[in-house]
């Protein structure tokens, strides 16, 4: 195994131990639940949080493995209320470890496997709160700020969530039951490490027109960021619908609806029928044709602490235009899979699987299985599966240990290879 030591990797482990020591010097004297930020907090300047966080991973190709190793912290900030005036912000900044293995690839282990260093302020906004006209429930949040939404999800599953720069206005106050969201995105962060051109998935931030640009392998075309809106309403007895549609010019528009309804509630079992539904079509001068139409339809039964979620998903179409694109992601299940093994996303792809999370004291269990069945957009068609398992355990109030593992198998036809994937994760943080 090769192994490269980052030159701030003492200094980073004597930050580390700094923090420690505070940590726990500063917990003997208050409760276990309380941060050692409190006594900053009560001075009336601002309230101040974040986390520290190692993450190690290794991925195994068909035999060929990659690992890294990173340290991020975290730095929250928010300001008092100054008139209908608030400031956010959030910084993090990541340090490699180490990294090796037996794939060595030109960037490096942790470049590929998206567990590098990196900083960013990836929040850094102002937001205006409209109580002053009697709207209480409606704000406008101008800058950085971690997404939300289900085209571009916060979607952590590294060292940072997604952030985007963009104007949103938000309000609860027009309609009873009823909740808006409209918005301006003129850049965006991904969930990555990476950094670099050429690359969809960065943590900088980058005009999202660069972005879709890259994740099609285009040249940029002439377009002035993407616009959005978000409906949700709770009116509909045992309804919750939401409505999206995010919009770029010589890009393309994707539009969504989401309907989950209760449909069985006794003795503390509860099913609710999932839907999501999602279009995306090529506008004006973007260079390829799309036509991409997919849904997601499952059960979830709830009792006591257990989830169990079986469902389906079909993407719909019988040529590459029909493929769904997803640079920055969305809230099908099948973006929350550790490897992407499945390929659910191309043209003509049917897909099942089974969720299922389980808690019990301070751990929380999560499993969840996908399978996809591609009659010809790979391999002249292939049979996928991934099995995912989680364990999260909170030792205290703030510190925290979970760990992940996803075996992926692509059973493809024609002849082609079959290929495997192996994917783990340890994550050891401190919430402060």
């Amino acid at each position: 195994m090769i192994l490269r030591s980052c030159p701030v990797t003492v200094g980073v482990l004597i930050g580390l131990f700094t923090w420690t020591g505070i940590v726990f010097c500063v917990n003997a004297e208050q409760s276990e639940d309380a941060s050692f930020m409190e006594p900053v907090n009560e001075l009336g300047i601002g309230t101040f949080s974040g986390k520290v966080q190692a993450l190690f991973m290794r991925r195994n190709y068909d035999g060929e493995d990659a690992s890294s190793g990173t340290l991020a912290e975290t730095l929250n900030y928010k300001s008092p209320q100054l008139g209908p005036l608030t400031l956010g912000l959030q910084y993090i900044r990541a340090d490699r470890l180490f990294e090796g293995g037996g794939l060595e690839p030109p960037n490096g282990a942790a470049w590929t496997i998206h567990n590098s260093d990196f900083e960013v302020l990836n929040e850094a906004y102002i937001n205006m709160n409209f109580g002053f006209l009697d709207l209480p429930k409606t704000d406008l949040t101008v800058g950085r700020q971690i997404a939300h939404y289900n085209f571009a999800p916060t979607y952590n599953c590294r060292q940072k969530p997604q952030a985007i720069q963009a104007a949103v206005l938000s309000s609860k106050d027009i309609i009873p039951g009823v909740s808006f969201e409209l918005g301006h995105i003129e850049k965006f962060s991904s969930w990555t490490t990476r950094d670099g051109s050429g690359d969809a998935y960065r943590s900088s931030f980058n005009d999202v027109g660069d972005v879709i640009a890259d994740s099609e392998g285009i040249a940029t075309p002439d377009t002035h960021g993407m616009q959005f809106l978000t409906v949700s309403s709770d009116i509909i007895p045992r309804t919750d619908v939401t409505v999206y549609d995010l919009y770029g010019e010589n890009l393309y528009n994707t539009f969504g609806a989401k309907a989950n309804v209760s449909v069985f509630e006794s003795e503390g079992l509860n099913v609710t029928w999932k839907n999501h539904y999602i279009m995306q079509k090529d506008v004006g001068d973007f260079p390829k044709e799309l036509d991409a139409q997919t849904i997601e339809s499952g059960l979830a039964f709830k009792k006591d602490n257990l989830m169990l979620q079986p469902g389906v998903m079909t993407v719909f179409g019988g040529d590459g235009d029909n493929d769904l694109r997803h640079p920055l992601q969305s809230t099908l299940t099948w973006q929350y899979i550790l490897d992407w093994y499945n390929r659910p996303n191309l043209e003509g792809s049917d897909s099942a699987y089974l969720k299922s999370t389980y808690t019990f004291g301070d751990t929380l269990l999560y499993a969840l299985y996908f399978v996809t069945d591609h009659d010809r957009a790979t391999s002249g068609g292939a049979f996928d599966q991934e099995l995912d398992i989680v364990v999260k355990h909170n030792v205290t109030e703030r510190f925290y240990v979970t760990f992940k593992a996803a075996y992926g198998y692509r059973d493809n036809r024609a002849g082609a290879s079959d290929t495997s994937r192996e994917d783990y994760r340890l994550f050891v943080g401190y919430k402060f």
